[in-house]
């Protein structure tokens, strides 16, 4: 109890000292103040500055519920619209944007907006993802965990594979996909009970209920692997790919048929990740593509910034798959 109480009495002096100050310089005034309806907008004043003061450092020591929201894709019109819907979701588990904002942390500290599209310079790719760690690092350094972090995406899913790798398994997320227009939580890593813990990502599954692979016995490295989950899958690519530069490949698919209920969002990233994570043991890989960016991020989470794995986008206009990310290099 006691070190509870130090704590908050510290981060009062670190943040909120000067409000403290003023709110006794007018109380001192309200004792000279003779004015009645003046005296009485004093003390409405000092009294609403007690209350924004108490909500803050309750805030220090409860559970933090913060978005993480990436937004690269389209105009200004768009990103506000995509913000909109961010705060409409975490406004349902009591996030209020002003409380936050009386801690130090503001919507540019939890926001990451790119106008228009990335080029397929990797360049412009690992410049968001640094971006992204910055940003996860300037809040855990404001506040005072546990955080929870919710993640919001409109971008392509290359970089949301690169952003799941650089947040890693070390911090509690709940992943958010589009769906219907809608941003929905469909994938929960956190420590809560009843919810899958950061690490499960990473085990092995019991079963392999949502997708099918096989493995060659003999793989090259690289390895190229097609990952279909959900509609218009890489496959006749990069079979056509591997045999050209006489590499193996591995193809998985989905057998969910491109349609999942909110439950069952983990059990397919985690079955993905565990393929390979295995595969990781033998061999560098490069990975295409088409997957939700919800799923994405959390096999990127799985595979962390240490994994010699390769991250080839599609780019419609070039009709050809394109090198953007390497997990491995992202810092």
């Amino acid at each position: 109890m006691w070190k509870v109480i130090k704590e908050v009495g510290i981060e009062i002096s670190k943040k909120k000292i000067d409000s403290l100050v003023n709110i006794i310089a007018l109380a001192l005034a309200l004792y000279y103040i003779h004015v009645l309806w003046l005296k009485i907008i004093l003390t409405l004043f000092i009294v609403f500055s007690l209350y924004r003061i108490s909500q803050s450092v309750m805030m220090i020591q409860k559970e933090k519920n913060i978005p993480l929201a990436v937004v690269v894709y389209g105009d200004e019109t768009i990103r506000d619209a995509f913000i909109d819907d961010c705060l409409q979701e975490m406004e349902k588990i009591g996030f209020d944007e002003a409380s936050y904002r009386s801690l130090g942390i503001d919507r540019d500290d939890w926001c990451i907006s790119h106008p228009g599209d990335l080029s397929p310079n990797p360049e412009e790719w690992k410049r968001v993802v640094r971006e992204f760690q910055r940003k996860i690092n300037l809040i855990r350094a404001k506040l005072k965990g546990p955080e929870f972090f919710h993640i919001f995406l409109k971008c392509r899913t290359g970089l949301a594979f690169g952003l799941g790798a650089a947040i890693g398994t070390w911090h509690n997320v709940v992943i958010y996909q589009e769906i219907d227009g809608k941003f929905k939580p469909v994938i929960y890593l956190d420590n809560k009970l009843n919810h899958h813990k950061t690490h499960d990502i990473k085990t092995h599954p019991k079963s392999y209920d949502f997708i099918k692979f096989e493995i060659p016995e003999n793989i090259t490295s690289p390895t190229l692997v097609s990952l279909n989950l959900s509609s218009h899958g890489p496959t006749e690519y990069i079979i056509k790919e591997a045999k050209k530069r006489n590499l193996s490949c591995v193809i998985i698919e989905n057998t969910y048929n491109n349609t999942l209920s909110e439950e069952d969002w983990f059990k397919p990233a985690q079955e993905v990740a565990s393929v390979l994570l295995d595969l990781l043991k033998r061999a560098e890989l490069e990975i295409y593509f088409s997957c939700p960016n919800a799923i994405a991020f959390a096999i990127g989470m799985a595979l962390g910034d240490q994994s010699p794995a390769k991250i080839f986008q599609w780019f419609p206009k070039d009709n050809t798959y394109k090198f953007v990310l390497k997990l491995n290099e992202l810092e």
